[in-house]
């Protein structure tokens, strides 16, 4: 693809969350470090873990269409059937936040959707940088770590990483970001999904039956 894959870390987890004060309570309790916590520590180098706090825009979802086959195995399995990109994005120097917003927002959504990529998209989330403090170390105390100066990711979920190689896609796409995006910057993480738990529904229906 001509796009650096980013290097250094194994695996993402991604917590929807009702708030950040919320999960920050979890994670700082006495529970948390004493039941949690050891077991991480047995797969999981926590000091060189970081934690980004996002605000998510959801795109495109045609999940519906796809649905995760359910099985009757005691553990989650990975999905044969469903491939995930994560783009990490950084702004082209000269670019404010607002103005890199706006285009993401905007005529990127317009680019992608036109192409082969876009019509194959069974998922697409974009995820803003949450103020204050949205990258933070995830160990405590904090490590020397560096901290990464992203400025958004999108998670792209396909059929498979087949759809990310089309040809045809290459000018349209590579033109929209020398726009905005910084030369040489975006990175992409491929991962395979599996879902471990999913309340999505549960509040779907809960906030319908307010109405």
């Amino acid at each position: 693809m001509g796009v650096p894959v980013i290097e250094g870390y194994d695996g993402v987890v991604l917590w929807d969350v009702e708030s950040f004060d919320k999960v920050t309570e979890i994670w700082s309790s006495a529970e948390y470090f004493s039941d949690v916590v050891p077991d991480e520590e047995k797969f999981c180098d926590r000091k060189d873990a970081i934690l980004v706090r996002l605000n998510i825009v959801s795109i495109n979802d045609r999940s519906s269409e796809f649905p995760i086959p359910r099985t009757a195995a005691s553990l989650p399995l990975l999905q044969e059937d469903r491939a995930r990109m994560v783009c990490i994005i950084k702004r082209k120097e000269g670019t404010t936040m607002d103005e890199m917003k706006k285009h993401w927002l905007g005529e990127h959504i317009k680019v992608s959707s036109l192409t082969l990529l876009g019509k194959e998209m069974i998922k697409v989330e974009q995820n803003h940088l949450a103020s204050p403090s949205p990258i933070v170390s995830f160990s405590e105390p904090p490590s020397d770590t560096a901290l990464p100066d992203w400025d958004g990711i999108t998670l792209i979920d396909t059929p498979s990483f087949d759809t990310f190689l089309y040809p045809e896609d290459a000018k349209a796409l590579g033109e929209d970001n020398a726009k905005w995006l910084a030369p040489g910057k975006l990175l992409m993480l491929p991962v395979n999904v599996a879902t471990i738990i999913d309340n999505s529904m549960c509040h779907m229906v809960i906030e319908n039956s307010k109405g």
